[in-house]
């Protein structure tokens, strides 16, 4: 069972007031304790896929309160264990619920409806953690460039995925699709920057690598990012959805910096090599396979976000991420069919000359 603590602070005076909203929601166990002056302490137990509705309903009523506090945390283990919810408790608590449900229909808002596998502001700190541009980004991304350029100039795939793990490309992208589904200009323009940034530093690196060390364009690794097909969309709308996922369902250490990595690095540093050593005709298209790979990840993630009901807890900034979300849809919609059109429309021309 995956748990989550809350720790409440808030006055006194409101003790309870929080117990009889604690009650009406799907917690494990809380208990209290003096905190200071006119405040007290809640501890709260709760399974993860609960913490955003108590949280809600925490910040519904008590959220322009003041001193009052929530800070949440992952919890390791409990002892003794907590048992799991099996089907029977379930029938039992929706039988038990029946009989007041015609008079909740009328007071079912935004609190009944569907919550994400993760707390909003746990996927917040997850995701925009990663979005920083710094020393350490920057020396991570150039030797994942390095890395990726050795493969690449000694046709070595095993080489070539090492780089895919360096690569710290996940968190900017995934970040910026977090900013389009909900609606957050700010956390968007430093996604773009720190994205912008890291991009170039491995484009630097490989057109400097391309520049004096000599490779053959043909070899094999190289070859297959200059080309571009249906599969390396499926490829990157992969990466993508897997990235957006894992960070949703609380899993972000496990594999998706590899698949993300499968989808950018490679034909990046390839851009950069075959622009650096003069084969610019070459280099356009590995540079049309990243810029491809690039909009589908972000309209996989934000798709993927969407799906899995990740949308602001305030209710007025709700219009705003509606917005903002179906706008990124669009305009990653219509610069991949742009991009695929020029690829169908070239395969055509050459065929046909």
């Amino acid at each position: 069972m995956d748990l989550r603590k809350l720790q409440l602070r808030l006055p006194s005076v409101l003790e309870s007031d929080l117990r009889e909203t604690l009650d009406r929601t799907e917690v494990l166990e809380y208990w209290s304790e003096p905190a200071m002056e006119r405040q007290i302490s809640f501890d709260v137990l709760v399974e993860s896929s609960e913490s955003e509705v108590v949280i809600r309903a925490l910040e519904e009523r008590f959220g322009r309160t003041e001193g009052f506090r929530i800070v949440l945390m992952g919890v390791e283990a409990t002892i003794p264990r907590f048992p799991e919810r099996d089907e029977f408790e379930e029938t039992e608590e929706s039988e038990d619920g029946q009989d007041s449900e015609e008079g909740q229909g009328e007071d079912e808002s935004d609190d009944q409806r569907p919550s994400p596998p993760v707390n909003i502001e746990e996927l917040y700190t997850d995701v925009t953690s990663g979005v920083e541009f710094s020393a350490t980004y920057a020396a991570m991304v150039s030797l994942s460039a390095i890395v990726a350029a050795v493969g690449l100039v000694r046709d070595d795939v095993t080489i070539v995925i090492a780089a895919m793990i360096i690569a710290p490309l996940l968190g900017p992208n995934i970040a910026l699709s977090l900013a389009a589904t909900l609606g957050d200009i700010e956390l968007a323009k430093r996604s773009i920057w720190v994205n912008g940034l890291g991009l170039v530093v491995a484009f630097a690196v490989s057109l400097l690598f391309g520049w004096y060390v000599p490779f053959d364009p043909a070899a094999e690794q190289i070859a297959n990012r200059t080309q571009f097909g249906i599969l390396e969309i499926i490829l990157a709308g992969g990466a993508g959805a897997a990235g957006a996922l894992s960070f949703t369902t609380g899993r972000a250490g496990q594999v998706v910096g590899v698949m993300i990595a499968v989808a950018l690095v490679p034909p990046l540093v390839s851009f950069g090599m075959l622009l650096g050593g003069g084969y610019t005709f070459d280099a356009i298209g590995s540079l049309y396979l990243l810029t491809v790979n690039l909009i589908t990840v972000n309209l996989a993630g934000v798709i993927t976000f969407w799906i899995q009901r990740v949308r602001p807890r305030v209710a007025w900034e709700a219009g705003r991420a509606r917005r903002s979300l179906w706008i990124a849809i669009a305009i990653w919609t219509v610069l991949l069919a742009a991009l695929a059109s020029l690829l169908i429309f070239g395969d055509v021309y050459r065929r046909f000359p």
